[in-house]
């Protein structure tokens, strides 16, 4: 086994996070032997806009900061597409990736490129998928259920009816199992709170611009007032849903509830700004964190414990939050994740002001 003593430290003393500017040295097919210290690959990119892409790039720098002359990094950007994604991963494994961590663009593809991968162990963030090595998320079930029991609420106190309250529901994909889970719990959820569930989207992806044109079609076909909540199960979903009501015209106090899931700082400022009432918050830098730990694990040769199976795949499995303006700074800020001067930078600062957010 290659002397790794120094690859836990390394590893661990950040985020492992894109870093778009490192280079493939050890990977790049050359006639150069293989690297001797040890490779680890980042596959990210499973959002087309690669939302996280800048700000996971400078946690990594930090942990580049670290003595790390023991491990190399490479790190590749699909920007949602799967085709490419293949690419990437044919690219790291030939060149000669230890292990690899991968944030799928999809589910379906990403099962092929499980088995070209051959014996390098891969480890799924966020995304599952069935044939990795071992995957990091956030509990799908538990996230749907908290995610609807925490919109309808807001639906409720803003005057909804208690039973029968109007609901629109946008799926997270057909190609994400997460996605689908946290769906069936949303659904399930509603259903077991006596909510009706007008109409629901079942996307291939979920993207921002299929929740727009989704949404506008609800818009369109129903009285406005006819809707309470609208829950989006996807990360992109919420923002498309919010852009829909404002190109319709609606005003902001006669627009629905909107509850979605997100883990950036844009998701973060749509709740301080009232067009999102409800985030199902799902951090990134303690899904990272174990990631990070599981790969150092895998290159020692230790046991990788306290997992859970998931579709036949030891994970980890972490709880996300259901936000409102109520709770977001006590969670999002109080532990870490973003500053209230991050958060209330540019064109949110009126509406922290007016919220007593300093």
């Amino acid at each position: 086994m290659r002397e790794v003593s120094r690859v836990r430290t390394a590893l661990t003393g950040g985020l492992l996070v894109p870093l778009l500017a490192v280079g493939l040295a050890a990977c790049s097919g050359s006639s150069e032997p293989e690297s001797p210290r040890p490779v680890v690959a980042f596959l990210g990119g499973a959002d087309p806009d690669s939302r996280h892409v800048e700000v996971d790039a400078e946690l990594l720098r930090s942990a580049l900061a670290a003595d790390c002359e023991d491990c190399e990094y490479v790190a590749r950007d699909a920007e949602g597409d799967p085709d490419l994604q293949a690419e990437q991963m044919a690219e790291v494994v030939e060149g000669g990736a230890d292990v690899v961590l991968l944030e799928a663009a999809d589910a379906a593809a990403a099962e092929e490129m499980l088995a070209e991968a051959g014996d390098v162990p891969v480890v799924t963030l966020d995304r599952s998928v069935p044939g990795a090595a071992y995957h990091v998320g956030y509990d799908p079930v538990a996230g749907g259920r908290s995610l609807a029991r925490a919109g309808l609420q807001v639906a409720l106190d803003a005057g909804a009816p208690a039973q029968g309250a109007g609901v629109l529901v946008l799926g997270a994909g057909g190609g994400d199992l997460a996605g689908t889970a946290r769906t069936e719990a949303a659904l399930g959820a509603l259903e077991k709170r006596g909510a009706t569930v007008l109409a629901t989207d079942e996307p291939d992806v979920a993207t921002a611009e299929d929740a727009q044109e989704w949404t506008a079609g609800q818009i369109a076909e129903r009285a406005v007032e006819e809707v309470a909540l609208v829950v989006a199960a996807d990360e992109a979903q919420a923002e498309g849903v919010v852009a829909a009501y404002e190109e319709a015209g609606v005003a902001p106090e006669d627009r629905p509830v909107v509850a979605g899931s997100g883990a950036d700082l844009d998701s973060l400022r749509r709740v301080v700004t009232g067009e999102q009432e409800v985030l199902l918050y799902r951090p990134r830098p303690p899904m990272t964190s174990r990631a990070v730990e599981t790969a150092a694990e895998v290159l020692e040769g230790a046991p990788v414990t306290d997992t859970v199976d998931v579709d036949g795949v030891p994970s980890f499995l972490g709880t996300a939050e259901a936000l409102s303006l109520r709770t977001l700074t006590s969670v999002a800020v109080a532990r870490g994740f973003v500053t209230t001067a991050e958060l209330c930078e540019g064109e949110t600062a009126d509406a922290c002001a007016a919220n007593g957010i300093r």
